[in-house]
């Protein structure tokens, strides 16, 4: 499943920004994946002879996968970024059914951290961000487009119908957000049990949400009446995208809250932010900043400096510099696609020569024998030459 949305989410990224691949490129590489089914083996070829690769559940992301690389006997079990505790939306991981693999990698990334009890963090957020919106505060939660999100969904969706909270607009807020929503409504076999069994029972698919509001556009979220929001935002780096655009903007506010939901990766802006709040004086609990330590104290409160980019208008000497580099750039598409056409050209004229000396060289039975009867009407002789 993590195939279409993978594509989908490249093939809007080269829409958006300036890539050095094109929509053709990316057509092409996807082209070329096989893909497959949980337990489904696939027997390589070449190099990779008798070797025989096959995912299983990882329990984190939906089609994320645990591998099984098995060679002459031998397993290796390649076990990275998984979980083992049921989700609303996902199983857990089934790495606990290997028996004795020769060799397992994994990673440590959480092994130092104690887990709280999955309950306990669904009531902890789901109470900051009720504390936030009561008071007319906006929450901004940054996500990835299509992992972890699905199971925030399935939380704040619970959480609405039950606290009858259609006075506060949830929304997702991505470049593929109507995308993302139509894919997982048919990718329910992937999921947990509770999911596809309620869908098979009640005909009731869980993603088929009352109060989440989709935005693809900025102007789709402009047009959202006003309010609090709770807005699941992407990129969960808030490096790029909405989730940084509205960071700028809400962060100042001591009435919104930033939820951040998972860890950060190294040098992104979620990073800095959850380390300028580990750094910071904190309440008693650890998870919030401690607004009272700051107050009378000018200077002392934690700042982060996010650069902006805009696009502006070229003008001038920079105008007359672009525009030359263009003329330029077209110039030499147009030699090379020139070059090339003559390539082709001279290929195609070559081939003609080369086939009509074949047929003069090599005539066919028929004129053989059309000349021997000619022969034999001349002299009475059928001569054979």
């Amino acid at each position: 499943p993590i195939w279409y949305p993978t594509k989908v989410y490249h093939s809007i990224a080269q829409e958006l920004e300036e890539t050095p691949f094109d929509l053709d490129d990316i057509d092409n590489v996807f082209g070329t994946f096989t893909k497959l089914k949980y337990s489904q083996p696939q027997h390589l070829d070449g190099k990779g002879r008798g070797i025989t690769i096959t995912p299983y559940c990882a329990g984190h992301l939906i089609g994320g996968s645990v591998w099984k690389i098995s060679k002459e006997g031998e397993d290796i079990i390649y076990a990275v970024d998984l979980n083992h505790k049921k989700d609303r939306h996902l199983n857990g991981t089934v790495v606990d059914n290997f028996n004795k693999p020769a060799v397992c990698i994994t990673d440590a990334y959480n092994a130092l951290k104690l887990q709280p009890v999955k309950k306990n963090i669904d009531h902890e957020l789901t109470d900051a961000i009720l504390k936030a919106v009561r008071q007319d505060g906006n929450v901004l939660i940054p996500v990835d487009t299509a992992g972890r999100v699905l199971e925030l969904i399935l939380i704040l969706e619970k959480c609405w119908n039950d606290n009858k909270l259609g006075n506060y607009q949830l929304v997702l807020y991505n470049h593929m957000a109507h995308n993302t929503m139509n894919w997982v409504k048919s990718h329910l076999e992937w999921m947990s049990d509770t999911v596809s069994n309620a869908f098979e029972a009640t005909r009731q698919n869980s993603f088929d949400t009352r109060y989440l509001h989709h935005c693809q556009k900025k102007e789709d979220f402009e047009r959202l009446k006003p309010g609090p929001k709770v807005v699941l935002a992407s990129m969960g780096s808030m490096d790029t995208g909405p989730a940084r655009e509205l960071f700028i903007q809400w962060a100042e506010s001591d009435r919104n809250l930033i939820l951040i939901t998972d860890h950060g990766q190294a040098s992104t802006l979620a990073r800095e932010v959850l380390q300028k709040v580990k750094d910071a004086p904190q309440h008693p609990n650890n998870k919030y900043l401690n607004a009272e330590a700051f107050r009378g104290q000018r200077g002392s409160c934690p700042e982060i400096s996010v650069p902006v980019k805009v696009k502006v208008a070229l003008r001038g000497a920079e105008l007359a510099a672009h525009q030359k580099r263009e003329a330029e750039a077209e110039e030499e598409a147009a030699e090379k696609r020139r070059v090339e056409d003559e390539r082709k050209r001279k290929e195609k004229e070559e081939a003609k020569i080369a086939h009509a000396a074949a047929s003069v060289s090599l005539p066919s039975s028929k004129g053989w024998v059309a000349a021997g009867k000619a022969n034999m009407d001349g002299d009475g002789e059928g001569r054979g030459e």
